[in-house]
């Protein structure tokens, strides 16, 4: 996993790249397109990777938005550990 952070005249905004397995489809189990009021997330898959996109107005909204998809993105990789067993 590689995130990249930068600040736009909007807010702040953070990039994860995501090295993705083949039979998962990320976008449907995280959501195309992720709103809150001070937060969006935009999720693409592009070859074997991911990459999510969190654009928010404050540096607060980034974090716990951040936190968010993260926790979703231990989840399947838990799914995918105990379904491997």
């Amino acid at each position: 996993m590689r995130m990249a952070i930068a600040r736009q005249a909007k807010g702040l905004s953070l990039k994860i790249f995501i090295d993705k397995e083949p039979k998962l489809h990320y976008a449907r189990i995280l959501g195309k397109n992720i709103g809150h009021s001070r937060s969006t997330v935009k999720i693409k898959e592009e070859g074997s990777k991911l990459i999510i996109e969190i654009t928010a107005k404050d540096t607060t909204a980034l974090r716990a938005t951040t936190n968010s998809i993260l926790r979703d993105l231990q989840v399947i990789d838990a799914t995918k550990i105990i379904t491997r067993k």
